[in-house]
């Protein structure tokens, strides 16, 4: 199991950072058992909406893990500011 959380969690991680204005994913939790997905994202202050950048990194994971609850977070890296 460890190996598969290890791929999804590369896996998703690699569409977060496609995203132009993701700076990082932070927090992963995995657990098949539940079915749940969960994990942080730092959206950069120079992207026009964080929200659209939040709400497209949210659909591109949903899309690729329809099965799983996702759980992700809109986080804020204050040090950027």
């Amino acid at each position: 199991k460890n190996d598969e959380s290890a791929r999804i969690e590369q896996d998703i991680r690699e569409i977060v950072l496609a995203h132009e204005y993701a700076l990082q994913m932070h927090g992963f939790y995995f657990n098949d058992n539940k079915k749940t997905i969960r994990f942080d994202v730092v959206v950069s202050f120079d992207a026009a909406d964080r929200q659209a950048v939040y709400r497209d990194i949210s659909e591109k994971v949903a899309k690729k893990y329809p099965e799983y609850e996702l759980q992700i977070v809109l986080d804020t890296d204050f040090s950027e500011s």
